[in-house]
């Protein structure tokens, strides 16, 4: 039987450079081919047309601030812009060149943040084997999976998320600033989440699981007190019609079917098991505390403060997707476990 060595110190880091992993790169078209490409569908779509409005600003002259939505605050738009005025390639290729690459980072993440936490090849091998299987994993009912089948923000930050994780683990912190500073620019809302992992994670990690659990609660404090204050406001009947929309259930946990909810609930009971197992103090134990405390805190926030009445001060910050990263270690972990089922 395989053995995993999860529960070794946090001051015993095992680095393995992640120019020695090749199964990411012999996954990738693996991942492509199983999972499928859909360049145009969901997102996708807006994320296309606002790149094609900076390569041509005379697209779109009516309601362009719509196709436009994702271009003010991430500079990934910009960056396929870039690519393709640089490249004189057609956009299409260009989007199909970054899926690839992200698929691959992501396997590559997901490699690099399984040798922190397993010693066994074996073990490494199987995490990132269920990474790949998993990329159309959906997280619970956030209406996010782990890896879209087109090419997002998401497709860089999530991995970027997770080799900032694997940086804390190696207490490398110019490269946790590094890859949070990148995720930010990418993805500032998913980027916030990873900060917020990041930390947590830096402070259980050191022992000072005090603080993390005071930062929880402080992110409660301000979450509720968001929501007093925006009591008794007006909301535009524009907006709530438009968050009261059936596609937009995922907004609000008291819509959430029950399995749905489940998908919040029976991980962090997992983790739960897994840190009863190893510890706090060990480097798949701190990940399992943090995921828990991040993931109870979401959940406790997305109750008592996002309800589908109002008001909704806290609803463009999706509290929920908290959990994309949660999932994404969740996987890799599981994965690593796997092997000592063989």
């Amino acid at each position: 039987m395989a053995t995993v060595s999860t529960a070794r110190p946090l001051d015993r880091p095992s680095a393995v450079p992640i120019a020695d992993h090749l199964l990411p790169l012999l996954l990738t078209p693996i991942v492509l081919l199983v999972h499928g490409y859909h360049p145009f569908a969901g997102d996708a779509g807006i994320y296309t047309a606002g790149v094609r409005h900076i390569l041509d600003p005379a697209l779109y002259p009516r309601n362009a601030v719509f196709v436009t939505a994702f271009t003010h605050r991430s500079v990934f738009p910009w960056m396929i812009a870039g690519l393709v005025r640089l490249t004189h390639l057609p956009l299409v290729w260009i989007l199909l060149a970054l899926h690839l690459v992200s698929i691959w980072l992501f396997l590559t993440a997901a490699d690099n943040l399984a040798s922190r936490l397993f010693s066994n090849p074996s073990a490494r091998a199987s995490a990132t084997l269920l990474a790949a299987a998993c990329c159309t994993l959906p997280v619970a009912g956030t209406a996010l999976v782990l890896m879209d089948p087109y090419v997002t923000a998401r497709s860089f930050s999530t991995p970027l998320s997770l080799l900032a994780v694997g940086a804390v683990l190696d207490r490398d912190w110019t490269r946790v600033l590094l890859f949070l500073a990148l995720t930010l620019a990418i993805h500032p809302l998913m980027g916030v989440y990873t900060a917020a992992f990041v930390l947590i994670l830096a402070l259980i990690a050191s022992g000072r699981t005090r603080r993390a659990l005071a930062f929880c609660v402080t992110a409660f404090l301000l979450a509720g007190t968001a929501f007093a204050l925006a009591h008794g406001g007006a909301i535009d009947p524009a907006y709530r019609q438009a968050v009261s929309l059936a596609p937009h259930s995922f907004l609000f946990l008291a819509r959430w079917r029950w399995y749905e909810a489940l998908g919040l609930f029976l991980p962090l009971a997992l983790f739960a098991l897994a840190l009863r197992r190893h510890g706090p103090r060990t480097v798949a134990g701190a990940p399992c505390l943090t995921s828990i405390v991040l993931g109870t805190t979401a959940v406790l926030i997305a109750a008592c403060f996002v309800p589908p009445a109002g008001p909704y001060p806290l609803v463009p910050f999706q509290v929920l997707r908290s959990f994309h990263l949660i999932y994404c270690i969740g996987v890799v972990l599981c994965g690593g476990v796997l092997a000592t089922l063989t």
